[in-house]
């Protein structure tokens, strides 16, 4: 996972890699409610998830005034 990670890192811009990351959080979350809570999403779910925390993450990075 960490080459792929870094891989990422190396071939994607900025924008591409924070979504790259947001998605593979949200599986590993999607994951985890599947072990433990019994709870199934399908891939629809997972992306709408994740673009909501990229969108969200970025909004609060603007109303703040943080670059990077």
């Amino acid at each position: 996972m960490v080459d792929c990670i870094v891989l990422a890192h190396q071939e994607l811009s900025m924008e591409e890699l924070g979504m790259f990351v947001a998605i593979l959080w949200e599986c590993w979350n999607a994951r985890n409610r599947f072990i433990f809570e019994s709870i199934e999403d399908d891939v629809t779910q997972l992306s709408s998830r994740a673009r909501r925390f990229v969108a969200s993450y970025r909004e609060m990075k603007d109303t703040m005034g943080v670059s990077g």
